[in-house]
């Protein structure tokens, strides 16, 4: 029999509503608090989901309980069973003021939570096939090819074409392929299998040698499990060169059929890049040149290139790696003006897309060249596109994750720079780009290993010791700081004595631990002709207590080089510049503020009222 009031009254009979507010009020509490807290304990990005998800099916199931049970003073009973004068005396889950209280919270949780929602949030990381499994996924590192021709001339072939079925099998999602650069470390090298294997992390190695004499090629390859040197596949081909295409899908067919994964081709995959075999080669020994880095390297690589696309116009693989080459050599040859080198780059890049929308290699430039102009948001799209075509580039990992560090976003970045030094493990770039990520995000120890051992890899690399030296005086070891700095003096009076470092270095050695010394060589810098001070010099200023002059030291190498790559601004020992007012207007010139509003602000800052922000919020009294 149905009782007096209908359905509402038998919902306030059974507190149903009640309940619904108590726990719409308590919901609310609880995610504003798990907002507040999660993002400081470095809980991933995806718990809010989980917490908001919880809450919303654990909605129904309260207001089922409600309507089943009652709280009566002789402990809980189903509602059916309860006499009336029990429900009486039932204590009152809310008085009326307070639900009236809850009613206003359940109003302003309701607000909030739709603008939690909406907020702009971060973009989630490229989603990577087959990354979850990596500890269970074939694995192989495609070896540097020996080159067995008659002329040594050849060895750029050999490389090359090594290259190109690397870069075949890395399109494969389900295939983890160790990057060129440790790949390439073992050529030369008589290194036992099981060592190779257990320093790039793979379980397959690819052997192989080509022998060519005019057109003719004979191409001879070997698959490798490296824990017992089976051989699980070999070939040869004795082919013209004209079917050098056919012959690089043959070989990363039959490795994809012997490990048995799935390679996926497309249209594209299968168009010969060129019929210009004259191009083709000028592209191959271009890439050799690129891999090496350096100021000559480069500059004969864009000659290489630049012969290739007149012989080629169509040719997009040539154009894409034309705009690696621009977008590079400006950061090794301080002659070449850096915006003439990004234009270059860009231009070029345009032009491999034309031909090909789908090139990574000209999506990842077209990320290189918007973030040095400091344009983040279309740096990242580039970036993520790249990655959606080949989850495999170490190049794009690398880059994307050192933008996101330069924006002071360690925690986001350190999944890409993590993925980079898994795939390239003996490259010094991308294990000190990780163990600077690691440091900015508080990881002291292992982000300081991770640098030292990049610094064994690539002694050339002088940013990285620079990073360093930052690191141990931010720790207090100033001498270990100022042994590093007569490391780095002795060896560019070695190998570059005309670096424009090379006479501060030796000079600040020089001073030991005197702090007036060293400020005030460090100010000379800001006189005109300075040496340049860079990260090392604001590492020392603010160890000596003078965040003012770290700041003028930027600004200075920021004019002098018309760029400014501000990675090492967000090392904690950088807060007390970070507090500053010209570190937010430098930071609104590199157009920061606009990304951070729109993808979410790192750590260290926080907005405030209008289009005012502050940071230096680490280590804040």
């Amino acid at each position: 029999m149905r009782r007096p009031g209908g359905l509402i009254g038998e919902l306030k009979r059974r507190k149903v509503v009640r309940v619904a507010v108590v726990y719409a009020a308590t919901g609310f509490v609880v995610l504003q608090a798990a907002d507040i807290m999660l993002p400081r304990l470095a809980v991933p990005e995806w718990a809010m989901s989980l917490i908001v998800l919880l809450l919303v099916l654990g909605f129904p199931v309260a207001l089922v309980l409600a309507w089943a049970l009652e709280v009566t003073p002789d402990g809980i009973k189903r509602t059916e069973t309860v006499a009336p004068e029990a429900q009486a005396a039932a204590p009152s889950l809310l008085g009326t003021r307070t639900v009236a209280v809850a009613a206003g919270l359940l109003l302003l949780g309701v607000g909030l939570g739709a603008g939690w929602v909406l907020k702009p949030v971060p973009a989630p990381p490229v989603p990577v096939a087959g990354e979850e499994g990596w500890a269970e996924a074939a694995s192989i590192a495609v070896l540097p090819f020996a080159n067995v021709s008659a002329d040594p001339e050849n060895a750029y072939f050999a490389d090359g074409l090594t290259e190109e079925v690397l870069n075949s099998l890395a399109r494969v999602t389900s295939l983890r392929v160790a990057g060129r650069t440790s790949s390439f470390y073992f050529k030369d090298r008589s290194e036992e299998l099981q060592t190779i294997g257990a320093q790039l992390g793979v379980d397959h190695v690819l052997e192989g040698s080509v022998r060519r004499s005019g057109d003719r090629l004979r191409i001879t390859v070997q698959l490798i499990k490296v824990d017992d040197g089976f051989r699980l596949w070999s070939d040869s081909y004795d082919r013209e060169m004209d079917d050098i295409f056919q012959v690089q899908d043959e070989i990363a067919r039959a490795i994809t059929d012997a490990l048995r994964v799935e390679l996926h081709t497309t249209g594209a995959d299968l168009r010969r890049p060129t019929d210009n075999l004259p191009a083709y080669e000028r592209l191959l020994e271009a890439r050799t040149l690129i891999a090496r880095r350096g100021a000559p390297g480069l500059t004969r690589a864009i000659a290489l290139l630049d012969e290739a696309v007149r012989l080629d116009p169509a040719f997009a693989e040539a154009w894409g790696t034309l705009a690696q080459a621009h977008s590079l050599v400006y950061w090794y040859d301080t002659s070449v003006p850096r915006e003439a080198s990004l234009a270059r780059a860009e231009t070029a890049a345009n032009r491999a897309l034309e031909v090909d929308p789908d090139l990574a290699r000209a999506h990842q430039v077209m990320g290189d060249v918007m973030r040095d102009r400091y344009r983040w948001a279309e740096s990242e799209a580039g970036y993520r596109r790249a990655l959606e075509l080949n989850p495999n580039d170490v190049e794009a990992s690398s880059q994307y994750a050192q933008m996101l560090g330069r924006l002071g976003l360690a925690r986001r970045a350190l999944p890409y720079a993590t993925r980079a030094v898994q795939l390239d493990p003996l490259a010094p770039v991308a294990p000190a780009i990780l163990g600077a990520l690691l440091y900015q995000a508080g990881d002291y120890e292992r982000g300081l290993r991770h640098v030292q051992d990049a610094g064994r890899l690539g002694p050339d690399l002088l940013w990285i010791p620079i990073a360093e030296v930052a690191m141990q005086l931010h720790q207090g070891k100033v001498e270990a700081a100022l042994d590093l700095q007569r490391a780095m003096s002795t060896w560019l009076q070695a190998n570059r004595p005309d670096d424009p470092h090379a006479g501060l270095y030796e000079r600040l050695r020089t001073q030991g631990d005197d702090a007036p010394a060293i400020l005030a060589l460090l100010r000379e810098g800001l006189t005109p002709g300075p040496q340049e001070a860079g990260g090392v010099g604001w590492a020392w200023a603010v160890h000596y207590g003078d965040p003012e002059l770290a700041l003028e030291l930027m600004r200075a190498e920021r004019r002098s080089a018309d760029a400014h790559d501000p990675f090492f601004t967000w090392f904690p020992y950088f807060a007390p510049v970070r507090r500053l007012t010209g570190f937010k207007e430098l930071v609104r010139e590199l157009n920061m503020p606009e990304y951070w509003r729109a993808h979410g602000w790192p750590d260290d800052c926080r907005p405030m009222d209008g289009a005012d922000f502050e940071c230096g919020l680490a280590g804040a009294p």
